[in-house]
């Protein structure tokens, strides 16, 4: 298995086609701009741009662990007689299950991609040592 040279961790690859440094036109997607692919019109990735999954399965524990519970313990305060009835602590656990579940399944994502970049990359690195024979 091959390393990636830095100078091409950030080329632009296309996973639908399969393209190293393809033709791009960009989209605007709210403060954000994207490079989509002219052949099949699908987003391109760059090596360095993906995050892998341990920083996302850590930001969804975070989340649940940590934001979720002060989240509802702020709201649920002015109303502790009221909501005293409700068996809230089943509830909680299962919401932050999924939020546990979700970030995982985006750092699922995000290797997949990140895999299939990095192959593509490796691709063009043996057709141009390929060429310089």
């Amino acid at each position: 298995m091959q390393t990636i040279p830095e100078e091409l961790k950030n080329s632009k690859c296309c996973l639908k086609c399969s393209e190293f440094n393809p033709k791009t036109y960009k989209v605007n997607f709210i403060s954000s701009e994207y490079q989509k692919c002219e052949k099949c019109r699908q987003y391109t990735y760059s090596y360095n741009q993906i995050v892998s999954k341990i920083p996302s399965w850590i930001a969804g524990v975070f989340v649940a662990v940590v934001l979720f519970p002060m989240l509802c313990n702020s709201i649920a305060t002015p109303f502790d007689k009221d909501i005293s009835s409700i068996p809230i602590l089943p509830i909680m656990v299962l919401i932050q299950i999924f939020i546990m579940i979700f970030f995982y399944r985006v750092g699922l994502n995000n290797e997949s991609r990140q895999k299939k970049t990095k192959s593509i990359l490796q691709k063009h690195i043996n057709e141009s040592s390929d060429n310089c024979y």
